[in-house]
């Protein structure tokens, strides 16, 4: 038998067996559910919320739904620059929906953020202002965790996501139908997303910090820069929260997260 008869054997071979796997593929014509998300949020936190972050000179500096950056808190020329007036992190509207994949409910938590970047880097000019929209698909047995809270310790909560994911430029009003063509529910997704939680002392206010991390990589997602001292993350690390934090009511934040 000669070469050429045995190439042509092989080749008719691998056409017969890819014929037959696309003939199986053909019978089966089950589509995956679409993710449909509620008309409205469950609840959103968008007021009453403070940003605290402690100085590098070892004073708490507050700001209206931002993080700001840690720098002296003298430096005034520190936080003029339009950047820097964004924080490290800054939340514009915190809510929540319910959705349904199939027959499984489940919930959708959003984070808008305001961003913006220089169009000419180098020059600093041409400033351009947007909302960034992080998201997550989570099983609300997971935030069960969450209601069963009842003192004022701090707790970290590693939450196990079914999806998450940036929707750039995307105002709350038109996130619905964003959300709807991005998200895919995934047990096999491998981000969590990190709570940090703490009653204060009367139980009237809540501190609180959301971050999501990859398991063995880190790499944070969720906030709108990485917190880093020394070149090394402090997303997922206890110390972080001790340097800054969010708060609000609890009336506030239990319109998203359900406390004890």
């Amino acid at each position: 038998m000669n070469r050429g008869t045995v190439n042509m054997r092989y080749f008719i071979s691998l056409l017969v067996a890819g014929l037959s796997a696309a003939s199986i593929l053909a019978q089966n014509h089950q589509n995956a559910p679409l993710l449909e998300l509620g008309k409205k949020p469950m609840g959103t936190l968008e007021k009453d919320i403070d940003g605290w972050m402690l100085s590098l000179d070892g004073q708490w500096m507050r700001a209206d739904n931002t993080l700001l950056i840690r720098a002296n808190a003298r430096d005034e020329k520190a936080f003029e620059n339009k950047d820097a007036r964004l924080g490290l992190d800054n939340i514009e509207r915190l809510e929540i929906r319910e959705a349904f994949w199939g027959t499984h409910r489940i919930f959708c938590l959003t984070k808008f953020i305001q961003e913006g970047s220089y169009r000419y880097t180098q020059r600093q000019s041409g400033w351009q202002d947007r909302t960034d929209a992080w998201y997550c698909l989570i099983d609300p047995a997971d935030l069960d965790q969450l209601a069963m809270i009842d003192d004022t310790l701090m707790h970290k909560l590693d939450i196990r996501l079914l999806d998450a994911g940036w929707l750039r430029n995307t105002k709350p009003s038109d996130s619905k139908e964003a959300l709807e063509a991005r998200a895919r529910p995934n047990t096999r997704f491998e981000r969590t997303l990190t709570l940090y939680v703490k009653y204060s002392s009367d139980r009237q206010k809540v501190r609180y910090y959301l971050v999501s991390l990859h398991p063995v990589f880190g790499q944070p997602e969720g906030v709108r820069k990485d917190f880093q001292i020394n070149g090394e993350s402090l997303n997922g690390q206890d110390e972080l929260f001790q340097l800054c934090h969010y708060e609000s009511p609890t009336s506030e934040f239990q319109k998203v997260f359900p406390l004890k």
